[in-house]
């Protein structure tokens, strides 16, 4: 038995059970929330800003906006909604409430060495030849007693001179970003919602009806801490993002978040007997030779895409991505935790002898997470592109034990732990394709089990790289 290499990117679990992702992507939200808001909004006050320097040269209204990996939308959609909120204030690129922690800078990236987000240089070999990357403080998701008494000085300045500090967004779809100055530039967006297409985008086997559902409730939403619904219209189209979607120069903003880690196709060698025994996936002490062939397809893999999406933006137009990654230390953050999880799980009740050795010999997670030197690499040689922004965001927030339990103080419950659900909800589908119903519930089982006894065994916290590229 072998495992299949030409497989597409699994769907998530569809519908509304307890272990579908709908229910279990909270992890992700928050991310986005803690990590990326603030630099995309910065990123899309740029992109307000080139379009005003090209309107003259254009008499294009339509603004398109397509979101990559919507899975079943709950956080697509948030997110959908946010971006139209900052774009309709066009808010993005003005001075920011002095008490705000966050602090993102517009600087060309020109330069230098990449440094950690502590400031520590890192220790990875191309770093030397990628540019500086703006960083993020570590303790961004925390009030600074000092904040409030911030100044102007204390600011960076970006190309412009004008100083930003953006908002930390404490939750999706909440109105953190209302601030004086925010609600006096309405004025000057020259923006109208009405005059955007939403599209979002999946694979065919993705729950469509689930996420049509959260589309229909957001349009159909008042407004809620200065934040309305969906006023736009609104578009599903199926299909691989590594894959053309849309004509030529056609889209003004593409995002994709916690999608792109995910591979086209498992790598070519995956489907010779015995190649990653015991493993169902490439981590840090992965063989050389699986990990050399992980970092290849995912290098062909970025080059299409990158190659799709600069066909498809109009010049100006922004790409924003939003990934789990790995950087060059493990220390507080394991992106990878879910997936240990699974593979804990099934070796366990392999070594007992409930699963044969092949079943996990030849299954092989279709992923890889992408480090901030890979991906400067791709976009530097697809030529297509300028760097808006290229680092790693860090959160050391995890599910405490008893969360990760399932428990209470009373002791931990059997049924249903969170953690446990957000592993199903990612790989249910391919798990269950893979050995059957009947095995894959036994092996959920053993993960409620491990997570209920040892819920400190894995660690919190995620490492995230975003960034924002502009179509030359």
């Amino acid at each position: 038995m072998t495992s299949a290499p030409a497989q597409l990117p699994p769907v998530m679990a569809g519908g509304p059970g307890n272990a579908s992702y709908d229910e279990n992507s909270a992890r992700q939200g928050d991310a986005f929330s803690e990590l990326g808001g603030p630099i995309l909004k910065h990123a899309l006050g740029h992109w307000l800003q080139l379009r005003r320097e090209l309107k003259a040269e254009s008499s294009q209204q339509t603004v398109c906006i397509a979101d990559l990996g919507s899975a079943t939308g709950k956080n697509a959609v948030a997110q959908m909604e946010l971006i139209m909120h900052w774009l309709a204030l066009g808010s993005a690129n003005e001075p920011q409430d002095e008490g705000s922690n966050f602090l993102c800078t517009s600087e060309r990236l020109q330069g230098g060495r990449a440094e950690k987000l502590d400031g520590d240089a890192k220790s990875v070999e191309e770093e030397s030849q990628i540019p500086e990357i703006p960083k993020i403080p570590e303790n961004s998701g925390q009030e600074e007693p000092e904040a409030s008494a911030k100044t102007a000085e204390q600011r960076e300045v970006n190309q412009s001179g004008r100083s930003t500090d953006a908002s930390l967004l404490k939750n999706i779809g909440t109105s953190a970003l209302q601030t004086s100055e925010m609600k006096a530039s309405r004025g000057d967006s020259h923006f109208d919602p009405q005059m955007v297409l939403a599209f979002f985008s999946d694979l065919p086997d993705n729950d469509w009806a689930t996420l049509m559902g959260h589309i229909h409730t957001a349009s159909k939403r008042p407004e809620s801490g200065g934040i309305t619904g969906l006023p736009c219209r609104v578009a599903a189209v199926p299909g691989s993002f590594y894959e053309r979607l849309f004509p030529d120069a056609f889209l003004d903003v593409a995002t994709t978040s916690f999608s792109l880690q995910w591979l086209s196709r498992l790598p070519p060698e995956a489907e010779a007997p015995g190649w990653n025994p015991g493993r169902i996936w490439c981590y840090r002490d992965a063989p050389l030779h699986v990990a050399e062939a992980y970092r290849r397809q995912r290098e062909s893999d970025l080059r299409q895409f990158l190659e799709h999406r600069a066909a498809e933006l109009r010049p100006g137009g922004l790409l924003w991505v939003f990934m789990p990654s790995w950087d060059d230390t493990t220390e507080g953050c394991r992106s990878d935790t879910l997936v240990r999880v699974l593979e804990d799980a099934w070796r366990e009740l392999t070594e007992e002898g409930a699963l044969e050795s092949h079943v996990i010999d030849c299954f092989n997670v279709p992923a890889y997470y992408p480090t901030v030197p890979g991906v400067w690499q791709a976009v530097n040689e697809s030529e297509a592109f300028d760097i808006h922004a290229l680092q790693y965001v860090r959160s050391k927030r995890g599910a405490d034990a008893d969360q990760l339990a399932g428990g209470s103080e009373q002791g931990p419950r059997r049924s249903s732990p969170p953690t446990a659900n957000q592993v199903w909800a990612a790989f249910q589908p391919q798990v269950c394709c893979h050995m059957g119903t009947e095995r894959a519930n036994r092996l959920y089982e053993r993960i409620c089990d491990n997570l209920a006894q040892e819920p400190g065994r894995y660690p919190g916290g995620m490492t995230v790289l975003c960034a924002a590229l502009f179509r030359k």
